[in-house]
């Protein structure tokens, strides 16, 4: 079947705005998940078929992704795979540039579901460089394409990566606007998606950051609540951490002990 499946599969959860835990849920691992993607494990016809319905795609999309793999395909894959190991080897420049070869691939053989996620990564990349305005400038032009405007969960990506990036060149009002976006399309997603819970991860740093403390701490009370803790423990830990980093903020001790108490088990990067 070739890799080409993995890809495809990939660029349709991430639209979705869905982790591969979600998409997995109930029968197939995230590491499961993550084999296919990679194009280290080969799916059968039944996984295919259950992954098809729950990402709710049309069976010509099944006979599409059973289709030998292109020579243009192969080449995409390839520059995919390596943007990502660059990316995992902390060689952003490296990485940016295999996204960008990946992502005009994509591009050329109509495939913009990979050509709008490739170049994500590429502004990703180039905010690990401090790019920020080419970050910016990147961000901006998938907010405007149809696809961002037809998905919600791309339309979130985007708002909440800008928030970040104007954040990052202190422009917080900017940040703050870009946060509320992120949050307000987030509630088109399904309850407890990491997408939702990102967004208002976003809002919050922009808040905290701007000094409104109060409306950092009721939009922390509204991402607690889409916190699954027994599904996604580790994420559960990582809101608790940010939850009680704001509670601190705001001099509310008791709060701020509590929530950390609540992230100290899960094992959080960098604690």
């Amino acid at each position: 079947m070739g890799n080409g499946f993995g890809e495809k599969l990939r660029a349709e959860r991430l639209e979705r705005g869905l982790t591969q835990a979600e998409l997995g849920k109930d029968l197939y691992s995230p590491s499961y998940i993550s084999l296919l993607e990679t194009g280290r494990r080969e799916p059968t016809a039944e996984v295919i078929e259950e992954l098809a319905r729950r990402l709710e795609l049309a069976p010509k999309a099944l006979e599409a992704w059973s289709q030998p793999i292109s020579i243009s395909d192969a080449e995409y894959v390839l520059a995919g795979l390596y943007a990502r190991q660059a990316w995992d080897l902390r060689d952003y420049p490296l990485a940016a540039s295999h996204a960008a070869t990946a992502a005009k691939i994509a591009l050329e053989g109509r495939n913009t579901s990979a050509w709008w996620n490739m170049t994500y990564m590429q502004a990703e990349c180039l905010i690990k460089q401090g790019n920020w305005r080419d970050a910016q400038k990147i961000m901006e032009h998938l907010l405007e394409h149809p696809m961002a405007r037809e998905s919600a969960g791309l339309a979130v990506r985007a708002h909440q990566m800008l928030a970040g990036i104007y954040q990052g060149q202190g422009q917080l009002s900017l940040a703050v606007d870009q946060g509320i976006q992120a949050v307000d399309l987030s509630n088109q997603l399904p309850k407890g998606s990491t997408l939702i819970i990102n967004a208002h991860h976003a809002l919050i740093g922009a808040l905290a950051e701007s000094g409104r403390l109060d409306e950092a701490w009721k939009y922390c009370q509204a991402m607690i609540d889409h916190v699954d803790e027994l599904s996604m423990s580790q994420l559960a830990g990582e809101v608790a951490w940010v939850v009680g980093n704001v509670a601190f903020m705001r001099h509310d001790y008791a709060e701020g002990v509590k929530h950390h108490e609540r992230a100290c088990p899960f094992a959080l990067p960098g604690e």
